[in-house]
């Protein structure tokens, strides 16, 4: 049923798999990074399978809709959904989910992560990560935070900063890291945790004040910033993860050809730049590591959640 070949990849042939173009569901509008992201990992995809991988942006509900219309697809691997955390956090936040991440798909790989940048107003007086903490501890829920909205993968970011730093903090929500960003600078909030991109020109003009990075090594884009766990949160950890996964159901068969070929097109120079400017790195996992992930971050997310209270609009 299933054909794959050496360095020419996955070659499709009378009865083989694929005999037709793929669609890779996007949940999100296009143009943003994970759309790109996604259009970057299929042109890839086409060249490797022979067939064309086709990108349809199904956005709305927090990413649900189109999550949900890749679990109700036919498991015959022409159908996949691009995911990211916020298909773990959206379903957390439903009171009724219209999927269950972990029974209604099959994990196909890994592609990439990318972890978060601490940054404070300069008119925060804390110049560390430790004295940041140290001021929070003193003064519960007087700092503020601003989040790109309730329910954000950075809004549970935060809760989950603060909760591995004992500290209590003051949510701001936002339509967006722009805004967020913009009252950052202005003084208006004094906390945000936002991804590489979305904080690196204020932080480079010297309008807000970067901390840390929430992974577990040094960001490129930033040289001499320290990770949060070695400068005063010891044993956190936070980023954020895309990957491609596909119905529950699909033939074990065609998630190790599907697999295989992502983790082929990950070796790509030029798609490791694309993902770097991104504010990503590439992190290829494979299905069944992928998928103790997933398990695991959702249990992560659900005690957030309850933890923090934090519920959907």
């Amino acid at each position: 049923m299933v054909m794959s070949t050496g360095a020419g990849g996955a070659q499709p042939a009378a009865g083989k798999f694929p005999s037709r173009p793929l669609t890779l569901v996007v949940p999100y509008p296009a143009g943003g990074s994970n759309d790109n992201a996604a259009r970057l990992l299929a042109r890839k995809l086409s060249d490797a399978l022979g067939q064309p991988v086709v990108v349809d942006n199904r956005s709305g509900a927090s990413g649900t809709l189109g999550a949900e219309h890749v679990a109700r697809a036919a498991p015959d691997g022409y159908t996949l959904l691009y995911a990211s955390s916020s298909f773990l956090t959206a379903s957390v936040l439903r009171a009724r989910p219209v999927y269950d991440p972990l029974k209604d798909f099959v994990p196909v790989a890994r592609v990439s992560r990318a972890q978060f940048v601490i940054t404070v107003g300069k008119h925060v007086l804390a110049k560390t990560l430790q004295d940041l903490i140290a001021q929070a501890r003193t003064h519960p829920g007087k700092l503020s935070y601003g989040s790109s909205g309730i329910g954000s993968i950075n809004h549970f970011a935060t809760e989950a900063f603060a909760e591995s730093a004992g500290i209590r903090l003051t949510h701001v929500p936002y339509r967006g890291m722009t805004p967020a960003m913009q009252d950052l600078a202005g003084g208006h909030v004094d906390i945000v945790l936002g991804s590489v991109p979305s904080t690196m020109a204020q932080v480079k003009s010297g309008r807000v004040r970067a901390l840390a990075v929430t992974g577990e090594s040094a960001a490129p884009q930033l040289p001499g910033l320290p990770i949060a766990a070695s400068a005063g949160a010891p044993g956190f950890t936070f980023d954020a993860w895309s990957g491609v996964l596909a119905p529950a159901g699909t033939p074990q068969a065609l998630i190790d050809l599907l697999g295989t070929e992502v983790a082929r097109a990950l070796k790509d120079p030029d798609l490791r730049a694309a993902f770097e400017a991104e504010g990503a790195s590439l992190a290829p996992m494979g299905s069944a590591e992928f998928s103790r992930i997933l398990a695991t971050e959702l249990q992560r997310f659900r005690q957030l959640a309850q933890k923090a209270d934090i519920r959907a609009e």
